[in-house]
């Protein structure tokens, strides 16, 4: 079996655990492929809304958003009916991951909200904070991450309202 096969086989396991497990998942799961995102449609149910964070690793911003992202998480620990994830958007060949690619990411950091399999909204949390707070260029970093959170937190909650109705 050949490398990537091989990874894509891990993935595809890794993804069928996380999304099949009931105990309140301690990590932002790493999506690592479009074909991870695919899997965890399918393994996860038309039930489960999926936030998936798609940043790189060498965005400051990005690093402040997954923060925040991760506090939500932690509030819905007990709530199975959230799957929250991340995707970094660069490989390691320095060019635009497949997810990148599939979902038109023109910016990181980007929250992708996901529900029966497509794509329901998507968001730019740090444009959203800023217009927030009438364009100011500086935020303190504190306020910011609560300012995040509590977005993120809102955007979370109305997606599975909309979905309970």
């Amino acid at each position: 079996m050949n490398i990537a096969l091989e990874r894509q086989e891990r993935e595809h396991e890794s993804i069928l655990r996380f999304a099949s497990s009931t105990e309140p998942h301690q990590t932002l799961f790493h999506l690592k492929t479009n074909h991870g995102i695919e899997t965890l449609f399918k393994a996860a149910g038309s039930e489960r809304l999926i936030v998936v964070v798609v940043y790189t690793s060498s965005c400051g911003v990005c690093s402040r958003v997954l923060k925040a992202v991760d506090a939500v998480r932690k509030e819905y620990a007990d709530h199975t009916g959230v799957l929250f994830c991340k995707h970094d958007a660069q490989t390691e060949y320095d060019t635009r991951s497949d997810v990148s690619q599939l979902y038109r990411i023109t910016s990181v950091p980007t929250i992708l909200f996901f529900a029966d399999g497509a794509l329901v909204r998507r968001s730019n949390p740090i444009r959203d904070v800023r217009e927030g707070f009438g364009r100011r260029s500086s935020l303190d970093i504190e306020k910011e991450l609560n300012c995040l959170s509590s977005t993120v937190s809102a955007m979370v909650a109305d997606m599975l309202e909309e979905q309970l109705l």
